[in-house]
């Protein structure tokens, strides 16, 4: 599900030039096997990863820690926001909270 937004929000027209046309939309970990595991930790940074590099529109980031000290990441869908949508918008579209799965 994350994958799929991720994939068809930075990809549809929305940034990544020439280049980002060419190459294959980045896959989780989960979709390479084929459905076969699920997406490791490391796999989930590395696709959002891509996608936030190959997207203007994307954008990772990390917002704070767990008590574990772990980082907690968050993903902007569609940041920033194109100026003549911004002037016309009063309040958010969407809010997505996630977490990692397959």
């Amino acid at each position: 599900m994350i994958a799929a937004l991720l994939t068809a929000a930075s990809f549809a027209g929305l940034g990544g030039g020439d280049a980002a046309a060419q190459d294959p939309p980045p896959r989780t970990g989960f979709e390479q096997r084929n459905g076969s595991s699920w997406t490791t930790h490391a796999e989930e940074l590395a696709f959002l990863s891509e996608v936030d590099r190959r997207s203007d529109r994307v954008e990772l980031s990390v917002v704070g820690t767990t008590l574990q000290n772990r980082p907690i990441h968050l993903v902007r869908v569609g940041h920033p926001v194109p100026r003549d949508v911004a002037a016309a918008q009063t309040e958010p579209v969407v809010l997505f909270v996630c977490t990692q799965h397959g």
